[in-house]
């Protein structure tokens, strides 16, 4: 009987001790979730013009993406992701159809990058996502390459919906 204990204690020890590194991981993992809306004043878009407005709703955001990406230009467009944060290609569901997409933590740091058709071919987007210390300010340092065109650079800033 003692040496069934010994080795429940020992299955449980192991158990817990496996799963906390990964529970300390998440811990440092900023809160997304919720409904974010683009500040197109104080965002900064490069050459390319801003939208007319943009939301973003993250449902859920930690080992795996759940979110909507919804922007008005020249009419509704949205993405919609639902994919492992594994850095692995995965797919985005678009308005006409699907496009490769990737997503991972690097610590408290959330990456993704998406390649959008354009009548210039793939256009590469990465974006480097950061939540302010008070949790309602996102800031998105979005780096997008055009072909032809080359690189620019666009800071968006959202605020978190009540």
């Amino acid at each position: 009987m003692r040496a069934l204990r010994v080795v429940l204690t020992a299955c449980i020890l192991f158990v817990l001790a496996s799963t906390a590194p990964a529970s300390a991981q998440n811990a440092d993992r900023p809160d997304f979730v919720g409904t974010w809306v683009l500040d197109l004043d104080a965002s900064a878009f490069g050459p390319s013009p801003p939208p007319d407005s943009a939301r973003i709703v993250v449902e859920r955001a930690d080992d795996h993406v759940v979110m909507t990406r919804i922007s008005y230009v020249r009419g509704e467009n949205t993405v919609r992701f639902d994919m492992p944060a594994d850095g692995e290609v995965h797919q985005a569901i678009t308005d006409d159809g699907s496009t490769d997409a990737r997503a991972e933590w690097d610590g408290s740091t959330f990456t993704l990058w998406l390649v959008a058709e354009a009548n210039v071919g793939d256009v590469d987007v990465s974006e480097l996502w950061d939540i302010g210390p008070e949790g309602s300010r996102l800031t998105v340092d979005r780096t997008i390459d055009v072909p032809g065109f080359g690189e620019f650079e666009q800071t968006l800033l959202y605020s978190r919906r009540q």
